[in-house]
């Protein structure tokens, strides 16, 4: 008699895994898991649910029923993580090691409006005028906003992890 065993070899594989906010981890995937293995995983580590995270790979949003070897996804690979509004802050410790949030005041300025009073007050000493420092301050506001959005997620990484070290902001 003649016994014949199959043994099929799964080979595990290291993601990891980066917020805009520079906060990363290391999951262990194989190529059989979904999408939704794979955020399983990473809330287990981040302690971000599931729900509030959309995984980016190579510019492309990962659906949660794709299997890892459909999307070709290779060992040492980067993928970012985009965590949605509403979700818990995200920190890179446990949430019992998390610092305590202080109240914030009831009513709140839009950081647009903090960033736009805080500039007009920056140029009107350069400025005869309200109108003159009004024009500057709207083609700076114009440039501004045509930069920020023209960004790719490796500049607002290299910006982020600038800011981090030097606390510094270049772009």
């Amino acid at each position: 008699m003649l016994l014949t065993i199959n043994v099929t070899f799964i080979a595990a594989m290291k993601l990891t895994v980066k917020i805009l906010q520079g906060v990363e981890c290391c999951v262990d995937i194989t190529e059989e898991d979904t999408v939704e293995d794979l955020k399983t995983a990473v809330e287990r580590e981040l302690q971000i649910p599931v729900a509030s995270q959309r995984l980016i790979l190579k510019g492309k949003t990962l659906q949660d029923n794709s299997v890892i070897k459909e999307i070709k996804v290779k060992d040492g690979d980067k993928v970012h993580l985009s965590v949605r509004k509403g979700s818990a802050e995200v920190t890179s410790q446990p949430p019992a090691l998390a610092p305590e949030k202080e109240e914030q005041p009831k009513q709140q300025l839009h950081p647009k409006q903090i960033l736009e009073t805080e500039l007009r007050n920056v140029l009107r000493s350069y400025f005869r005028s309200e109108e003159e420092t009004s024009r500057v301050l709207i083609v700076v506001l114009r440039s501004l906003n045509t930069k920020l959005n023209n960004l790719s997620l490796d500049d607002v990484e290299r910006i982020c992890s600038k800011w981090n070290q030097e606390k510094r902001l270049e772009f």
